[in-house]
């Protein structure tokens, strides 16, 4: 009898722990800039995967089980910032990341710890990891689609303009195939750092070559410099048509420029009002609902599905089982290709209202397939480039 009773305990004992370690929280990092001149365009993505995540929460988490996250600033030391939730807090999937040069650090980082980081940001492709999920557009998703678009509404001859970065650069590189093999001419190309001293004279540059549309992908504060000096030409978007491209970032983008995204916030159907109206709610009517912070929403359920479908949060089943793994967005359907872990999304082109709302005019018929690496050139010509541009 004794010897019964002590199997019944043991047996209840082992019961009981299970469910302690079923329920004990899944702790997951969030990781963007949330302080200094990044926080502005990065401050969304963080509040759409909190969004997800307390939503999650709410219906009773990821069977029973808490999803508990751990944000942190990554204005300062992200990669030192990253490492902390890998290896000190040991989170099961990290949502964020930060401007590509970053980005780029990261993955390794990521590689090493056998992390998963799920990424939200519209970005400049060229690269491919099995630790990460990127749920923002690609090139062939967004440049080559918002190209083709404005070579037939706008015309055919384009000056580009961009930050003095890797991304930049990279999307630049896309747009100018594209154009060329559609039959268009590239009349100039300018790559803005810090120093706004010499726009004078790039304005007088772009105004000589008279480009029917400019296309710009400036990140950061010197956009502001740049289009203050368009103004005092007179270029405004009225005169001289602008396409802005991602790492630009859209709510900088002035009355009358054509934007490309995947999402905007105008979009109709219930379930994007919907979400508008969570989103509001919970950080504030005048919350910017940006591309990145309804894919970093996204990409928390895409998540979410994959533990329940795996059974577990830990980080190489779950980006097993992320593959070929769906939801319905408030963009529509988004899915996860199977091959290459970036996500199925759609295109449009938006043209910005003056009240800094959009008007949507163009929407590809279907969503695209992702292709990091586009087809104009052989895939190592592609990272012989990101190698260059890495050591400028």
């Amino acid at each position: 009898m004794r010897a019964v009773l002590a199997a019944v305990l043991v047996l209840a004992s082992g019961c009981a722990q299970a469910e302690v370690l079923r329920r004990d929280p899944i702790k997951v990092g969030i990781l963007h800039p949330l302080s200094g001149v990044l926080s502005g365009p990065e401050r969304p993505a963080h509040d759409g995967a909190l969004l997800a995540i307390e939503e999650l929460n709410a219906a009773g988490g990821l069977r029973g089980r808490e999803i508990r996250p751990v944000v942190l600033d990554a204005a300062s030391e992200p990669v030192a910032q990253a490492a902390r939730l890998l290896a000190g807090e040991r989170v099961s999937v990290v949502f964020g990341g930060h401007a590509s040069p970053v980005r780029r650090q990261l993955t390794p980082l990521f590689e090493k710890h056998r992390g998963l980081l799920v990424h939200p940001a519209a970005y400049e492709g060229l690269e491919s990891s099995p630790n990460v999920v990127h749920v923002g557009a690609t090139p062939n998703q967004l440049v080559q689609p918002a190209i083709r678009w404005l070579k037939q509404h706008l015309g055919r001859n384009v000056y580009l303009v961009g930050s003095d970065d890797l991304a930049s650069r990279a999307v630049n590189a896309v747009a100018r195939d594209q154009l060329t093999q559609l039959g268009g001419r590239v009349l100039g190309e300018a790559y803005l750092g810090a120093d706004a001293s010499t726009l004078p004279v790039l304005v007088r540059e772009i105004m000589t070559s008279r480009p029917q549309a400019l296309v710009c992908s400036i990140a950061g504060p010197v956009v502001v410099s740049f289009l203050h000096e368009l103004t005092r030409f007179g270029q405004t978007p009225r005169r001289l048509p602008t396409l802005w491209l991602p790492p630009a970032d859209p709510a900088a983008a002035p009355p009358g420029a054509y934007v490309a995204r995947s999402y905007f916030q105008e979009l109709p159907g219930t379930a994007n009002l919907s979400f508008v109206h969570r989103f509001r709610r919970r950080f504030g009517p005048e919350a910017a609902i940006t591309d990145a912070a309804q894919a970093a929403y996204a990409g928390v359920h895409l998540w979410s599905q994959a533990v329940l479908r795996a059974g577990s949060a830990e980080p190489s089943v779950v980006s097993a089982a992320l593959r070929g793994q769906s939801v319905r967005a408030p963009e529509g359907m988004v899915w996860v290709d199977e091959e290459n872990l970036h996500t199925w999304r759609a295109a449009r082109v938006g043209q910005v209202r003056a009240d800094a709302g959009v008007d949507v005019v163009w929407t590809s018929e279907a969503t695209l397939r992702p292709v990091p690496y586009p087809v104009f050139r052989p895939h190592r010509a592609w990272t012989d480039l990101v190698s260059a541009l890495t050591r400028r």
